[in-house]
């Protein structure tokens, strides 16, 4: 009973994960352009590519809670590359505190 589960459950979980794998980006918009700016807002700089005369939308975010990112488009206005950057992880002193009352409070309720 136990195998039928596991061989159920994996080819349930293989079967319902294997569209969104090989889903290029953005698939269903016919403007990824006007998708990009509803979704993250109006680029910071827009730079212009000389190859292939695509376009680079930099997002760049003083928030420390929100992260930079950088989307490429091709000359046919498509996704080639959409790249996020997290920010650094700086710890406050509220971080330490719960930390340490996590490592302190924690075990205590097994003790009694």
């Amino acid at each position: 009973m136990n195998k039928f589960f596991f061989l159920f459950f994996t080819l349930a979980a293989f079967y319902s994960c294997s569209p969104t794998v090989s889903k290029p980006l953005y698939l269903e918009s016919k403007n990824p352009k006007e998708l990009i700016k509803l979704k993250y807002g109006e680029p910071t700089s827009i730079v212009k590519t000389k190859n292939d005369n695509g376009e680079i939308w930099l997002y760049e975010y003083n928030s420390q809670f929100k992260s930079d990112r950088k989307v490429v488009f091709d000359s046919n206005n498509k996704i080639v590359r959409n790249l996020k950057k997290h920010k650094k992880y700086t710890p406050r002193l509220g971080h330490y505190i719960a930390i340490g009352a996590i490592i302190i409070i924690g075990p205590f309720p097994a003790l009694l």
